[in-house]
């Protein structure tokens, strides 16, 4: 019965340690995500505007680029691809729960009325140690 409960205590011990484990390096992880606020078209130019919101636990000292695709729906209609557009070398700082707001521009669009817009992104950062 003694034998038993040590090997109770011994097994709980280590999935603690697993988990508490685990959650420590989910937590020291970068992650940088940008959020678009509002699309619309200005000075014939698509703009993107919206931030980048640092929420992860290093500090970022640079995007090396950033990729979007801009999808456009009206009423009644499935999303359709608008536009894309990467854009590189960013200079930005920011620390852990910081935001950069600014607006990205497309150049010479199609123009195409719309109701809904969506923006998928992908950015790709640099992080100090």
């Amino acid at each position: 019965m003694r034998i038993n409960r040590i090997k109770l205590i011994t097994c709980l011990a280590l999935v603690v340690l697993v988990i508490i484990g685990c959650t420590a390096s989910v937590w020291a992880a970068p992650h940088l995500e940008w959020r678009t606020t509002s699309v619309y078209y200005s000075a014939n130019q698509l703009v993107l505007s919206g931030y980048f919101y640092n929420s992860g636990t290093r500090i970022i000292d640079r995007i090396n680029s950033v990729s979007a695709n801009v999808y456009f729906r009206q009423y009644g209609t499935d999303w359709w691809l608008a536009s894309s557009a990467t854009w590189y070398d960013l200079n930005v700082y920011l620390y852990p729960g910081d935001s950069y707001y600014c607006n990205l521009r497309i150049n010479t669009p199609y123009f195409y009325k719309f109701d809904y817009w969506k923006v998928d992104s992908v950015v790709n950062y640099h992080f100090s140690d």
